[in-house]
């Protein structure tokens, strides 16, 4: 179940992974997989951080909008 639908297709098509993207916001790479499943929820600050280190260019909204699969 992915809830963060956007932003794990923008982390693929950038060819990132959870690991490079954990380690520059500064959580484990299991916290982040459970966020971006939707299992516990993204800060403001961790969400501030994805986008401006890796996506600035991506709109913020249509990264972390919310969709269940």
């Amino acid at each position: 179940r992915t809830i963060y639908k956007n932003l794990k297709i923008e982390i693929k098509l950038k060819g990132l992974t959870g690991k490079q993207i954990a380690l520059e916001i500064g959580i484990a790479q299991e916290t982040f997989s459970r966020k971006l499943s939707g299992s516990q929820h993204f800060w403001l600050e961790e969400a501030k951080a994805i986008h401006q280190k890796f996506f600035p260019n991506t709109d913020f909204l249509y990264l972390f909008s919310r969709v269940r699969d």
